[in-house]
């Protein structure tokens, strides 16, 4: 269910004022609900045998909506296709919390079998741009790399989940 300000401030009477200070609300049973939803409809994609997606398909069909479902949807929350300097590459995503950088996704297609050289690949670009999690995806396997650990690649995974 979503809530538009101005409908929740006029039912409780609420001055103009008072009325900016709401935004548009999804509970979080509706953004895991969506994100179960995704979550099928990506494996009922791979059990199709129709699984050939590229990398801008991928980020549009899976990652930009799984992203969204986790809160990631305001301008100031999320940050798309973020110019690393020094490689003269782009990040695929930058997450932000609270206007701070906190998270860099690097997205591959969905049919690519992830390697330690993409996940170079980000940790590079995080550690470039001062951002300390890392996460390289091909919409069926998400790695979460912390990028100050001072141990190897391997130590530096997160929690790894296949769907």
């Amino acid at each position: 269910m979503v809530l538009r300000a101005e409908t929740v401030a006029r039912s409780r009477g609420a001055t103009r004022q008072s009325r900016i200070c709401f935004a548009v609300m999804t509970p979080k049973t509706d953004s895991a609900k969506d994100a179960r939803r995704l979550l099928e409809k990506l494996k009922d994609f791979l059990g199709s045998g129709s699984a050939k997606l590229g990398e801008a398909d991928t980020r549009a069909v899976f990652i930009d909506p799984l992203l969204k479902a986790l809160g990631y949807e305001a301008i100031e929350e999320i940050q798309r296709e973020v110019y690393v300097k020094d490689t003269k590459e782009f990040l695929d995503y930058v997450l932000t919390i609270d206007g701070v950088p906190r998270i860099g996704v690097e997205a591959k297609a969905l049919t690519k079998t992830l390697t330690d050289g993409d996940a170079g690949q980000v940790i590079q670009y995080c550690s470039i741009l001062g951002i300390e999690w890392s996460v390289v995806t091909n919409g069926r396997e998400w790695r979460l790399y912390h990028q100050f650990a001072k141990t190897d690649l391997a130590g530096r995974l997160g929690e790894l989940r296949t769907v």
